[in-house]
């Protein structure tokens, strides 16, 4: 009897266990997919360029850090199975030197990134892939009558990653490696900024910059043309922002042309969240009005 309710008791851990995985993974999938999640996570990470040559390199090494960091319990076979063609042959084990969670773990990735390229030399690279993931972890039930629970962790893991390749493809030839979080820069200091602060005239800039800000955020580029010098054109945020207030302008004059420095508080109106953007737009007045020229979109 005892023995019976030992393995029943049992199966109920593994199942509730299997259930939070299925329904964490399931969460996570459907806000954000595999792949959007990678270019999201992408879009907003580090400022980290990286050079042409070493591209395919990084883009491999984030894809082999998703399925090198995903595991669950009993899923051993099929986490082998996904590494095999990642895997240099004759190089790491078929876990790349991973162990299955004696705690009953399970794990998954929710994105990754590529943080820096090292090239070793022309057809090795070291990959350092910044991994965002949830963990979750089995917590047994108290007392008899009590549920088993599950314990789940957010977190970022930055893992090492040894590629070989080239225009064939790429393997990882070595065992990966966990290292620290990158330091916070703390001796960087803001550029200067070029040209000469100049004056708004009567506020005229100010006035020009709320009206185009509020055309661009709440519709496409035809909302925004009454602001915009004759022939130029911008594509608007479609009312994906909602535009706030400019709560500081600098004005400067650079080689002859004006250029307006914004930061604006914008709105998101799905999530009601308000942020502060910067906005850089070059000015430009004919016949006493003032135009908007041009905008400085990063990313466009």
């Amino acid at each position: 009897m005892g023995f019976r309710v030992g393995v029943l008791k049992g199966a109920r851990w593994f199942l509730w266990l299997f259930v939070a995985f299925i329904f964490v993974r399931g969460i996570a999938s459907f806000f954000v997919s595999p792949r959007a999640a990678t270019e999201a996570v992408a879009e907003a990470a580090p400022p980290v360029v990286v050079p042409a040559d070493r591209e395919a390199p990084a883009a491999f090494a984030a894809l082999f850090a998703r399925e090198y960091l995903t595991f669950a319990p009993g899923q051993e076979a099929d986490r082998a199975a996904r590494l095999k063609p990642m895997l240099l042959a004759g190089g790491p084990d078929a876990q790349a030197g991973w162990s299955a969670s004696s705690a009953g773990a399970a794990q998954t990735v929710l994105g990754t990134w590529p943080f820096r390229v090292t090239t070793v030399s022309d057809t090795t690279w070291q990959v350092t892939v910044a991994a965002r993931v949830s963990t979750l972890v089995p917590v047994p039930a108290q007392t008899a009558d009590a549920k088993p629970s599950v314990a789940a962790t957010e977190r970022t893991i930055y893992l090492s990653v040894p590629v070989l390749g080239g225009a064939d493809g790429y393997v990882v030839y070595d065992y990966p490696t966990v290292v620290p979080a990158p330091a916070a820069a703390s001796s960087l200091k803001e550029p200067a900024q070029a040209g000469t602060v100049m004056t708004d005239p009567n506020g005229q800039i100010r006035t020009l910059l709320s009206g185009f800000l509020k055309a661009y955020t709440a519709g496409t580029a035809a909302d925004a043309t009454y602001f915009m010098e004759p022939g130029a054109k911008v594509e608007g945020l479609a009312g994906t922002q909602v535009f706030g207030a400019i709560t500081e302008l600098t004005v400067r004059k650079v080689d002859g042309a004006v250029w307006a420095d914004a930061l604006v508080s914008m709105n998101d109106p799905i999530s009601q969240i308000s942020t502060r953007q910067r906005y850089t737009v070059e000015v430009i007045e004919r016949d006493g009005r003032w135009y908007v020229k041009q905008i400085l979109q990063k990313g466009a």
